[in-house]
């Protein structure tokens, strides 16, 4: 199996840090975050602690972990108001961003979370959220994020329910999501493969195309993003296949490129993995094909409608099961 690593995707996913607007004001948070009341259990590792119960009303330092507990809800002030609500179950670490300065970053492991920040476009929030999946930024307002992992992969869900977020992801350049907007994003464990679902609303993102500019992609409920990674055998760089379909499974663009360089071709499915495999067959000595794409999956068969769909959060309101995603 042609494994991709996460430290091999992630360079340039980390770096990039906040969009600042040239007449925004930077909020500040406070030095220390606050458990506010009403709270439920949960336990705190602080840096160098073990964990222990937390408590309601307390202040912890940035580097904190948290797991919330069976049937609680957690409520985190990052200053007199700005605040993040934590659902049951939901596991992660409030620290320093690393990539900007005074901001500050939630690492989601799983679990639901949902920012109430405010809701003036010429304030900037130094905060990020990162998950398996993907890198969010610039929120504002309220934006709540579902995130699980298994042994298939890496799972997703986002709902802009009064507010907005920037996405961030490898092939995915950051890409600014208005409100009402509801959308699912998944990985492979081996982050060989990622789809991106439309779950709500009209939006658009920006898919990589290698040395050409991106591709502003339009979404709509049920469209779909398939991207399939794999290193190529002589040079070791990446080489990518993408193909968008709509929610009735005709397929609006498909292309594949090499690191670097310019996308091989823009068309059908089948056409794209045959240059493809002649593009890569010339960059090998051996004639291997760098991608090893299947574009005989069904891009019809990831089943995200909303109808029926399980509540993963209590706080984006209804959004879909998890095992609708294609892995």
């Amino acid at each position: 199996m042609n494994i991709i690593h996460r430290k091999d995707l992630a360079k340039g996913f980390a770096g990039v840090g906040l969009l600042l607007l040239s007449n925004a004001a930077f909020a500040q948070f406070s030095p220390l975050f606050t458990v506010g009341k009403g709270s439920g259990d949960f336990l705190v590792k602080r840096p160098s602690c073990e964990f222990e119960g937390g408590s309601a009303s307390r202040s912890y330092p940035y580097g904190s972990e948290i797991i919330v507990q069976k049937g609680a809800k957690v409520f985190i002030f990052l200053s007199s108001n700005r605040q993040i609500h934590f659902g049951e179950g939901t596991r992660f670490l409030l620290g320093d961003d690393p990539d900007v300065e005074g901001g500050k970053r939630i690492v989601l492991y799983n679990g639901s979370i949902e920012t109430l920040l405010g809701t003036d476009e010429d304030v900037v929030y130094p905060l990020s959220v990162v998950t398996d999946a993907a890198k969010f930024d610039n929120f504002i307002g309220r934006v709540a994020i579902h995130a699980e992992s298994d042994a298939s992969g890496y799972k997703t869900v986002v709902k802009t329910t009064a507010g907005k977020v920037t996405i961030e992801a490898p092939q995915l350049k950051p890409s600014r999501i208005g409100t009402g907007i509801g959308f699912a994003i998944g990985t492979k464990s081996d982050l060989s493969y990622t789809e991106l679902k439309g779950l709500l609303g009209d939006f658009a993102v920006q898919l990589d195309q290698g040395a050409a500019d991106p591709f502003a992609a339009e979404f709509h409920v049920g469209s779909i993003a398939k991207i399939w990674r794999k290193w190529a055998p002589l040079n070791r760089k990446l080489a990518v296949s993408v193909m968008l379909a709509e929610a009735d499974g005709a397929v609006a663009k498909s292309y594949a490129f090499i690191e670097g360089q310019a996308p091989v071709l823009n068309g059908g499915q089948q056409e794209v993995a045959e240059a493809t495999t002649e593009a890569t067959e010339e960059k090998t000595e051996d004639g291997g094909d760098a991608l090893g794409t299947d574009f005989s999956t069904d891009s019809t068969a990831t089943d995200f409608g909303t109808d029926g769909g399980s509540n993963n959060t209590s706080f984006g309101g209804d959004l879909p099961a998890f095992d609708d995603f294609s892995f």
